[in-house]
């Protein structure tokens, strides 16, 4: 989803490359079934890609049972 609405190569790659991906690629996912714009998803997927930038988020190899 992030690849149809970032078109910007090196904005992109910011995105694929930071942490929580499959995350947030599937909560713009959502939204885009709710019918929101592309601007809109956009502005959310920036938002979410600075939130685990600034919180230092990182994916988890596994989690505790």
């Amino acid at each position: 989803m992030l690849e149809q609405i970032i078109l910007r190569k090196f904005y992109l790659l910011r995105h694929l490359e930071a942490s929580l991906l499959k995350e947030r690629e599937s909560y713009v996912t959502y939204l885009h079934g709710k019918g929101l714009s592309r601007g809109t998803l956009l502005s959310v997927a920036d938002n979410l890609l600075r939130i685990v930038q600034l919180l230092d988020l990182k994916d988890r190899e596994c989690y505790p049972d």
